[in-house]
């Protein structure tokens, strides 16, 4: 027998104990789909295979319990969008865990000081700006950051300054704030010109 969507949605929350297993056999094809999509050069085992269609399996049932009749999008489109967003997710925490084993990523529950500076210091020197020779300590970098402040920084633009420190690119800066690349450009080139001219100039 056939089924469509809205049928085995209706039957789920009529108690239907088929529904479910129905429903996870429907959506199966598009999992693997978006898997494919999200990893698409990553040769993946049996088991993280079986991971992570569990992890559709709980966004399929997560989704049923949030998804509107009356929102813009179809049931099949909120579940996939929802469950893409969930590998992304899990993709970069891979590799996050994978980098942080090499010191090279910061947790954005930790404070943004020394290490993350360093990193931008690191950035400098690409572009010869002769800052190589000074030493960031957690005081004058929280100086420099109190000085953002003085300068009228807004909270979002210190925050994206904060997301550009933890690793991300301007690319998911952008999704994270709500804004455009071309805002996040801007801001960081700001925040470049600040801090060379901060490094170069006497606050100890």
């Amino acid at each position: 027998m056939l089924w469509n969507t809205n049928e085995l949605v209706y039957l789920y929350f009529q108690k239907d104990e088929e529904a479910l297993g129905l429903l996870i056999k429907m959506f199966r094809p598009f999992a693997r789909q978006c898997i494919n999509n999200v990893f698409p050069y990553k040769v993946l085992t049996s088991q993280e295979l079986d991971e992570l269609y569990a992890e559709a399996d709980m966004v399929l049932i997560e989704c049923l319990h949030s998804y509107r009749v009356d929102q813009a999008v179809s049931f099949p489109v909120f579940w996939r969008q929802a469950f893409r967003n969930r590998l992304v997710d899990l993709q970069r925490l891979e590799l996050r865990d994978r980098e942080r084993g090499n010191g090279t990523v910061i947790s954005l529950n930790q404070l943004i000081y020394e290490d993350g500076f360093m990193q931008l210091l690191d950035q400098f020197e690409d572009r010869r700006m002769k800052v190589h020779e000074q030493v960031i300590t957690e005081s004058n970098f929280a100086q420099m950051w109190k000085r953002l402040d003085e300068l009228e920084w807004k909270p979002i633009e210190k925050r994206v300054i904060e997301w550009r420190l933890a690793g991300y690119n301007q690319r998911e800066v952008a999704e994270l704030c709500g804004r455009s690349t071309k805002y996040v450009r801007r801001i960081y080139m700001a925040f470049d010109d600040f801090a060379k001219l901060y490094l170069t100039q006497d606050h100890k």
